[in-house]
């Protein structure tokens, strides 16, 4: 099934946007696919949350980041946030969308 019309010309429309966007998260150092486990990379994994977060923001969703910490290699460590957001105040059905921005 192809997409909708609309949706194909909304993404036409704000294609430049878009890329910017893209263009300011990759400035965000991310060295490996697997910097999340790497205690050096945290603080970059943590920039990459607080991008995203300042992205909802933008975008009037309304969110709340969750911080925590975990012990890695020998020493206790803050863990990038959890963002749960919400567009709307309706009683829609939830959707869950995960995704590692450590990559």
């Amino acid at each position: 099934m192809p997409a909708p019309v609309k949706s194909i010309d909304y993404i036409d429309e704000n294609a430049d946007s878009f890329i910017e966007r893209l263009r300011q998260a990759n400035r965000i150092k991310r060295y490996t696919s697997f910097i999340s486990s790497d205690a050096r990379r945290r603080q970059d994994v943590i920039e990459m949350g607080n991008y995203l977060n300042d992205q909802l923001v933008s975008l009037g969703v309304t969110r709340k980041p969750i911080d925590g910490t975990r012990e890695m290699q020998g020493q206790i460590r803050p863990l990038p946030p959890v963002i749960l957001s919400r567009l709307g105040d309706d009683n829609k059905r939830i959707v869950l969308i995960y995704g590692h921005y450590d990559v």
